[in-house]
Formats: C-alpha cells, structure tokens, sequence
C-alpha cells in the first residue's frame, strides 16, 4: 500500500531526476565542468533558483518556509538520487551543507 507522503516523494523524485538530467547535466557539459573545481558562482545561484521553483531546495524545510516538508528519511532518498547523477551541481540541488537546515528554525531574528 501507498501512503499519500510516499506518493509525493516519488512525484519529487520524478522531478528531480528531470530537472538534472534535462537541465543540470547539460549546463555542466555546456561550460565543460568536471568534479577537478567548483562550478562559477553565478551557475551554482542558478541551479538553486532554479531547484527553488521546482520545489526541490531544501525539501526537508516545512513548507510554510518554502521546503516541501519531507522527513528526513525520504531527504536521503532524494540525496542517493541526485548523487546517482554525479553532477558538480550536487550541493545546489538540494540545498547542500551550506544550504538551508532545519536548526535556522529555532534561531531569533538576531542569530
């Protein structure tokens, strides 16, 4: 049996594998970029902006801050995926180590 968040998942894997293999691989191959340096800044914003309007940054963020509320588990789902792809853009699909965490939620707007 399906549960209706497993169905959602696969409806973002779907998007996901999309968006790097009709997207993110071609930009990588249309600049030459390989894993020997990191892409230029201004592809990495463009890869998140892009990711941002698919729904796919930061997909473990609750929704009312802009994630799709995904659990944790089903993140690492869509972690193996996008690693599956072996693009430079890895960390800009998804939102990265850099990228937005859940502990931002509990910081005041000082922090």
């Amino acid at each position: 049996m399906t549960s209706a968040g497993s169905r959602d998942v696969e409806l973002i894997r779907a998007t996901l594998r999309r968006f790097v293999t009709e997207e993110v691989v071609p930009l990588q191959q249309e600049h030459g970029l390989s894993g020997d340096e990191a892409p230029p800044r201004e592809l990495r914003q463009r890869v998140r902006m892009r990711s941002r309007d698919l729904g796919l940054y930061a997909p473990d963020m609750p929704v009312d801050v802009g994630g799709c509320g995904v659990s944790f588990s089903d993140r690492c789902i869509l972690e193996m995926d996008a690693h599956f792809h072996d693009t430079v853009f890895f960390d800009d699909v998804l939102g990265g180590p850099g990228g937005p965490s859940s502990i931002l939620l509990a910081c005041n707007k000082e922090q």
